[in-house]
């Protein structure tokens, strides 16, 4: 037996079956057709939005509705006392009311759409429209935030699954109090669709079937975004198509808990505002033109420098020509000089020649003259060059 393989564990859903006695548990807290109540989003926090949500409800109901009767057992033990009746026809009492009010719904109950951030409060209220826009009004006028996980409360009518013929009925009960008007009474509307967590639903299925019903109402009915007199709302979320007629729909900001409390900027701050920016702007182009003329001067006084630089470079100049120049002239002066002493020595030499031999060719004395004339010429040419170099 130790060799042989166990085999493997059975699933949790196998136990469950087992004690369930072979029967599937039906869930009944599962958002489903024929529910009405509130589709309420958030951001994490479900469990602290569902208290929210319910403190929020029951406090405007109370006072639409009246308060709902938290106890009926307690209620009856009372009425008991008072009539004085006997001990079995007390407990029997109690006894039934304590099955009543476990059978019994409650006014606001939480329902699982299993979609996250997405919660729906199942309510027996006959009109949930009603409700919530006494909700947003009053937080419209006080001005006072109501909510802090909850982000928008949208009211639902009528529920029912996604098939065409389905939507189409309750999309009929839905509009005809709302658009089955007197003829030559036109409305404006517009639709707020969104889906979740299905695709066998489109939108264009939707606002098909939706437009078809309401021209078959009354054609004078116009769609219109800007400022519609009533607006349609259909949410899908999985398996369940919801729906509901609401008014003030952009007044509420699309019945946002959060942002119907935003106070608007007012006039005389934008006013304010802007004239700061304009003298922001007046500030900066005066920055900008001192600079520039900041920039400018510099570079007047730069260019200034630089001239001056210049005229003192060209007189420096001018002062180094007229200085070579001199040196020319002097050893010019020089050079002449001693061609022309040249030239007499030469012709002594060559009367002396012709008086003792008669033949300058062969004269010694001639050759060294021309050579000692030929350095003296080429000297003072190397003296002007290099002193033009310096």
């Amino acid at each position: 037996m130790s060799d042989q393989k166990k085999g493997k564990k059975r699933p949790k859903s196998y136990y469950i079956k087992c004690a369930a006695g072979g029967k599937r548990q039906k869930k009944t807290n599962v958002l489903s057709a024929g529910m009405k109540g509130f589709l309420v989003t958030c951001n994490k926090y479900e469990r602290e939005t569902v208290r929210e949500m319910y403190n929020l409800l029951n406090e405007y109901a109370d006072t639409i509705y009246g308060p709902e009767l938290d106890d009926p057992a307690v209620k009856s033990a009372d009425d008991s006392e008072s009539e004085e009746e006997d001990m079995e026809k007390a407990m029997a009492k109690e006894t039934s009311a304590l099955k009543q009010a476990n059978t019994s719904e409650r006014r606001f109950q939480n329902t699982s759409t299993k979609c996250n951030n997405v919660i729906f409060v199942r309510t027996t209220v006959e009109d949930p429209c009603r409700l919530a826009h006494a909700i947003f009004q009053d937080i419209y006028d006080k001005q006072v935030q109501k909510a802090r996980y909850a982000i928008r409360m949208l009211p639902i009518e009528a529920i029912c699954n996604p098939g065409n013929k389905e939507v189409e009925a309750t999309l009929t009960s839905v509009l005809a109090p709302h658009f089955e008007t007197d003829f030559g009474v036109g409305l404006k509307y517009t639709a707020a669709c969104k889906i979740r967590n299905n695709n066998s639903v489109s939108k264009n299925m939707i606002l098909t079937t939706l437009g078809k019903i309401i021209k078959e109402m009354n054609p004078l009915h116009q769609l219109c975004h800007d400022e519609p007199d009533l607006v349609i709302i259909a949410e899908v979320v999985q398996k369940s198509c919801c729906f509901s007629v609401v008014k003030d729909y952009f007044k509420f900001k699309k019945y946002n808990l959060h942002e119907i409390v935003r106070k608007p900027v007012d006039d005389t701050k934008e006013d304010t505002i802007e004239e700061s920016i304009d003298a922001d702007k007046d500030d900066n182009v005066e920055d900008a033109e001192t600079a520039e003329l900041n920039e400018n001067s510099e570079k007047t006084s730069e260019d200034q420098e630089k001239n001056e630089e210049n005229v003192v470079e060209k007189e420096d100049g001018q002062t180094i020509d007229k200085l070579g120049n001199n040196a020319v002239d002097s050893i010019e002066k020089e050079v002449s000089e001693t061609n022309d002493k040249v030239d007499n020595d030469n012709a002594e030499c060559v009367k002396k020649c012709k008086e003792t031999n008669g033949d300058t060719d062969n004269c010694e004395q001639v050759e060294t003259i021309e050579q000692d004339v030929q350095g003296k010429q080429e000297s003072p040419k190397q003296e002007v060059n290099d002193e033009t170099v310096i």
